[in-house]
């Protein structure tokens, strides 16, 4: 509702609540508290949006007639509110940022292969058999 008239009155109702807040745009979008209870932790659950203009006086269907002027207000309010309301999606997911790991410095020793916790019972070749062989 970036491009809505300044003038548009948004009222938000709560749940358990009979009152209401209201309050024109141009004043919500500097102070949004202004649009909530006085007891925080209640959310709104309802809004409602209103374009307020004089309405025609005369007769017929000419310009100033209430008929003309209100058709024109409803083709104002939905083309400045109505047809730019886009359904609300959340966010993509966001990853997790990868663990901090310094550069891998090579070592003058080769790791231990018999430790438990690199490799699987059964996965380590047997050094005396691989003696003979030209790997």
């Amino acid at each position: 509702m970036r491009d809505a008239p300044p003038k548009l009155r948004i009222d938000a109702a709560f749940p358990l609540v009979k009152e209401t807040t209201s309050d024109l745009l141009e004043s919500a979008v500097a102070k949004p508290e202004r649009l909530l209870m006085a007891d925080e932790r209640r959310e709104p659950k309802s809004f409602r949006i209103a374009l307020t203009r004089e309405m025609g006086v005369k007769r017929g269907k000419t310009s100033g007639s209430f008929v003309y002027e209100a058709k024109q207000q409803v083709a104002e309010f939905y083309r400045l509110v109505v047809q730019r309301l886009k359904p609300w999606q959340a966010g993509a997911p966001k990853l997790p940022s990868p663990p901090e790991e310094g550069v891998a410095e090579a070592s003058p020793r080769p790791p231990d292969f018999t430790a438990e916790t690199t490799r699987e019972p059964g996965e380590g070749l047997d050094p005396e058999t691989m003696a003979g062989d030209d790997v």
